[in-house]
Parts: C-alpha cells; structure tokens; sequence
C-alpha cells in the first residue's frame, strides 16, 4: 500500500440478491397431458392415463383443487380448476382424462394455455403446481424455446414425467429452473416409474402433510398361461387406513386377482370393494375400514390359456393413527464427475417422525437405458460411499453405466429381520417381531441424464468388463487384541470391495513398520503374506460391508500396519 499504489476499487452493489423459486403455496395442481399421434406407440397414452387415474383418484387428499388440460396441435381445457371433496368429484375428472391422439406435439401451447388456466382461477400465476405428462420434445410452434421466458417469469413450479429419453435435456432444464422435478419413464412395457413419481410429485407438492399414503409395493411381471404373479407386504401399526391394491393389466379381460390378510382373510372379485374399469384396464380392490397389521399376500394369475400378458400391481396405505407416524423417505443419484471413470452415488434417507429409520434393509433400482435395471443394496454402515453410521442415510456407488441416457432410481425398504420399530407418541417405541421379512414400502427417488463418449452408444452383447475402479479406502482398520506370548495382534476391518464398494477384491496386503514416517511416504516395507496369518485369510477378502478380522505374527516390530486392497481385472 506504500506510496498509494492500491487505490479503493469500484465494486458493484454486494447486498445479498435471492430468487424466491416459491412465493406462495397454492393449493391447486394441473395435469397437463399429451395427446399427440405418437402417444399411441408402445401404450404411452394408456400408461399416462393409469398413472393420472391413480394419482386423481388414490393420491390427492380432499380440499386439493385440479385441473385438467390436453394438448397436441393446440390445446384443451379439459376441466377448470375444481375442489376434490369426495369420490365423486375425483370421479368427474378421472373419467375425462383422454383416450384418443392425434395431431402435432406443441408442448409450449400446452404450457402457455395452462397459466392462463391457473391465472384465471388464482389472479396469479406465482406458485402455481403442473404435471406435465408427455413423450418428448415439440414437433410444430410454439416451440418451447418461444416460450421459456414467458414460463419462467410467471412463477409456476413444473414437474414432467417423461415417456422419451429428452436427449437434449430441454424439458430437465425447465424443471431446473422453474424448481420443479424431472422424472423419466423407461422405454419398457413393464416399467411403472410413471405411477411410482405421481405420488413423489405429491410429496414434492405438500411435503408437510401426514396424510399422503405410503406406497408398500410397486411390482410387475410378464404372465405366461397360467403363471402366476405373487409377493407379500407388511403393514406396520403405523398404516392401515385406505388401504388399496391397484392391478394394471394388458389383456382383454383381467386376471384372477387374490389379496389375503394376516388372518387368511381372502379379497377377490366377490367383494363390493373389487372395481375392474375394462377401458383403462385398472383393478382396484380396496380393503375395507382399518386393514390387519402384519404379513399380506397377493397372487394375481393369467388364467387364459392362450395368451401372455403384462401385469402390474401399486398397493398403498394411508396413516391408522394421527399419533404413530408414518415412514418417509427421499432418494438421489448424485454425480460425482463428469471425467472418466463415471462415478455416481445412490443416496436414500430414511425417517419416522424425524429421526433416522435404522436397521431397514434398503435397496436401490436403477433403471438403465438399453439395459437390465440394477438393483443394488444401500448401507448405512458408515463404509463405502456412506459417510456417517446409523444416521438413517443409506448409500453405495453406482458404477454399472450401460450407455448415455437418462438412469432413474426407485427405493425399497423391507424390515430387516422380520422387525420393525415404529414410534408411538413421542417417547415411547413399540417393537414387534416376525420370523419372515417383507417390503414395507417402496417409490421413485429421481432420475438424472448421464452422458460421456466412452461409454457405448449402443447395448453390447459380448463384453469386456475393465476393472477401472480402484476399491473403497480401509477407513476403519483397528487393534482388537494383541499377545506378547506368541507375537501376534488381532486386526479388524470393513471389506472394501473391488469397484469401490461393488463386488469382493482379490486380496489384502498388509505393510508393516515400526515408523508412521515411513508408511506415509511409501517407503520400501516389509510385506507379511499369509504365512504370518495365524487365523483369516489374506487372499479370501470377504464382499463388501463385512466385517474382517485376520490374526497375523508381528515378529520383532514395534508395529504401526496398514490394511489395503488390490484390486483385480475381470472379463466375461
């Protein structure tokens, strides 16, 4: 600063600046859904309109008001903004949800004709709520890019479920900036990603409320002659209010449908509570006042003998008791990088009443363009790509890319060890115990586009699988037990993996040195192979997650070790 050679500079106002995505909380959502000719292919329509059934009928609370507006060439309100007060008035709108296609795709009129919708009923458009349903970009104008301003000044949260891969990203870039959600719907028949993310756009829309109802099972099946379709759920003391199996069908006539209580009790066709709409091709059966606690089983069977078909079943409960809370939960694919090796974490948190659900058996379905989905199983075991234990957060790596594309992600949870600990009030916990396991709930998380050119452009049959991961950092190497009579300690740690935390590495290797100084600057040290084990096996790593413990002759060292894995190269 001698001699004034650093003059003050002219900066620009530094008063901190936000941008409120939500002002206001309106209570009103419109389903926005595309009838353009190309929703005819592979079922979108019918799937579209299955999932807005579910969501008008199975998944809005009363006092939530809808709308209804179509589009293809040009766009239809279909029904104003209207109060759902009962059954009947979901009814109204459910049976006008569209059943034909035709014409262009202009997404932007679409949009542009449903804020005027909402401005009419709300003097605004601030905060208002769309669900936009649709197989991808626009084919005639408005484009969407015409519009995007006028969208994005008006305040309104966008939600898209999408039936097409957005390979230019544009309608996940507009639910990014309108603070809204992305979510895509495989190219499979047998997906249900568009009924499992109507109920997550529920929970996005009014995340404070206890009565949204908990989807148990989400599940669906190619069906031979006669094959039968079977699985079981668990209701908890916590649920048990409106419960309700949802059967999707793509036959001309439905299956042969059973629901059975804890008790044997046996729900079917006979029942008042059993609803087929052969139009939609949509079986609910509703159990009737508050369900059993316990183990359910449904079987579903393709009675015909000549015909095979998809089948596909929701079942959903809401809250037994205002002061036993129900499980909540949300799910991401985060990515890490954009260089190569991809990698990407799987995240699910897990709650009851605001504390950390433990002790749950949660999984992660990821499904992939060209590909199988992959199911893999999360952990909260503080290894591997989950930092804290027992904190309700459960994680693992995702390194199984197939192609560039869109990867969803839906959660399971099932009780582990047949237990399931629930609150009661504030400060009391009830336990209950079975001998068998089964899901107690289940949902779409999110979707994210990943894309990189060393990933293949199209489904390989006949592949090389290079190991380019190295395995998961041993963060937890401990002491358990040493013994001066023989010259040997007794070392624990978590299994590492071979691909990060995926799979088992080949073998261990353990440094030895009486100098901390040493290790850390990767001096040459003595290496001790499996003739110094006295107990374990160095070149029998146990798979991910569990515990290893090996006893080793420490010789004449004062000894400071380190635990690390090799990993290995795999073809098939």
């Amino acid at each position: 600063f001698q001699g004034g050679r650093s003059f003050p500079r002219a900066v620009a106002d530094t008063t901190p600046q936000f941008k409120v995505v939500r002002a206001t909380k309106l209570n009103s959502i419109v389903l926005v859904i595309d009838t353009s000719a190309s929703m005819e292919t592979r079922n979108k329509l019918t799937r579209a309109v299955q999932a807005a059934t579910y969501f008008i009928e199975d998944g809005l609370d009363n006092g939530v008001f809808l709308g209804l507006v179509t589009f293809s060439t040009v766009a239809t309100v279909v029904t104003p903004i209207t109060e759902l007060t009962s059954e009947g008035s979901r009814s109204v709108i459910s049976q006008k949800l569209p059943r034909t296609t035709e014409g262009k795709t202009s997404i932007a009129t679409g949009l542009l004709t449903t804020l005027q919708l909402i401005k009419n009923h709300e003097n605004s458009t601030s905060g208002g709520f769309i669900v936009l349903i649709t197989d991808g970009r626009g084919t005639t104008t408005p484009t969407l890019d015409d519009a995007r301003s006028a969208i994005k000044d008006s305040g309104v949260i966008i939600n898209v479920i999408a039936f097409d891969d957005d390979k230019d990203t544009s309608l996940e870039k507009l639910t990014t900036e309108t603070g809204g959600r992305y979510y895509y719907d495989t190219r499979e028949e047998m997906s249900t990603s568009a009924v499992d993310a109507m109920l997550d756009i529920y929970r996005f829309f009014d995340s404070d409320s206890d009565r949204i109802p908990v989807q148990i099972v989400s599940e669906t099946d190619y069906l031979a002659p006669f094959q039968t379709m079977s699985g079981s759920f668990k209701l908890d003391l916590s649920l048990g209010k409106h419960t309700r199996a949802i059967i999707t069908y793509t036959s001309e006539l439905p299956p042969n449908i059973t629901v059975t209580s804890p008790t044997g009790r046996r729900y079917c066709y006979l029942y008042p509570e059993y609803f087929n709409d052969p139009i939609l091709k949509r079986v609910k059966l509703s159990i009737p006042f508050l369900a059993e606690i316990g183990h359910w089983n449904y079987a579903i069977k393709n009675s015909e003998a000549a015909s095979s078909y998809v089948v596909s079943i929701v079942v959903m409960s809401s809250s037994r008791n205002s002061t036993i809370p129900t499980l909540k939960f949300s799910g991401d694919i985060l990515l890490e990088n954009n260089t190569w090796p991809i990698r990407s974490v799987v995240v699910a948190e897990v709650t009851r009443n605001g504390m950390p659900a433990k002790d749950l058996t949660v999984r992660g379905i990821v499904s992939r363009p060209m590909a199988a989905p992959e199911i893999i199983e999360l952990y909260d075991n503080g290894a591997g790509a989950d930092a804290v234990k027992g904190d309700g957060i459960y994680s693992r790596f995702f390194t199984r890319f197939s192609t560039s594309g869109h990867y969803s992600l839906n959660i399971e949870m099932l009780d582990a060890r047949g237990e399931t600990i629930v609150a009661s009030g504030i400060s009391n916990f009830i336990t209950f115990s079975d001998s068998e396991s089964s899901q107690i709930a289940t949902g779409y998380a999110s979707s994210v586009h990943i894309e990189h050119p060393q990933l293949p452009v199209s489904r390989p049959t006949d592949s090389v699988v290079v190991d380019e991961y190295p395995p998961m950092r041993i963060t937890d190497l401990r002491v358990l037990h040493t013994c001066a009579a023989n010259g040997s300690v007794v070392l624990a740690w978590t299994a590492p993996g071979d691909d990060l935390d995926y799979d088992t590495a080949s073998s261990y290797t353990i440094v030895m040195s009486s100098s901390v100084e040493a290790i850390i600057n990767s001096q040459e040290l003595p290496l001790l192979d499996n003739t110094y084990v006295i107990k374990g096996n160095l070149y029998a790593p146990k798979s991910f997650g569990d515990k290893e413990e090996v006893s080793v002759l420490f010789l004449s060292f004062v000894c400071v070790l380190l635990c690390a894995a090799r990993h290995r190269r795999i073809t098939s």
